[in-house]
C-alpha cells in the first residue's frame, strides 16, 4: 500500500481519531470493524479516566507514526475484524488479531 493511497483516505479517519483522543485516549476498543481499509465501527470500549492535571491527548508530529502504521495495517487488511485495539495517549499502539486454528497431522 502506498503512502499516496493512505493520504487519500485520511479524511475518513478524522472522526475515529478525534473520538479516540477525546473519549478513550487510554483504553481498549473491542470488536473493531474495518471496511475498505478504514475503521467503520466498534462493539465496545473499556477505558481509563485519569484524575489530575493531565490535558486531553492532542495529535503531535512525533506520535503520528503510530496512527500511520495503524492506518496502513487497516488498509492492508481491507475488510477485517480486530478483536482488540489498545490506545495510549490517544494513539493506537497494539492491535490484537485472531485467526482460526488448524489440525496438525503427521504425514
Amino acid at each position: 500500500m502506498s503512502e499516496t493511497n493512505l493520504k487519500a483516505t485520511e479524511p475518513r479517519w478524522e472522526k475515529f481519531q478525534r473520538l479516540a483522543r477525546e473519549r478513550f485516549p487510554h483504553g481498549k476498543v473491542y470488536g473493531v470493524r474495518v471496511r475498505g481499509g478504514v475503521v467503520v465501527a466498534y462493539e465496545r470500549v473499556l477505558y481509563t479516566r485519569t484524575f489530575g492535571g493531565q490535558a486531553p491527548a492532542v495529535p503531535s508530529r512525533d506520535r503520528g507514526d503510530q496512527w500511520r502504521r495503524f492506518m496502513l495495517l487497516c488498509q492492508e487488511a481491507g475488510d477485517a475484524l480486530f478483536p482488540e485495539v489498545h490506545f495510549r495517549d490517544g494513539d493506537p499502539y497494539l492491535a490484537q488479531m485472531e485467526e482460526s486454528g488448524c489440525e496438525l497431522t503427521s504425514a
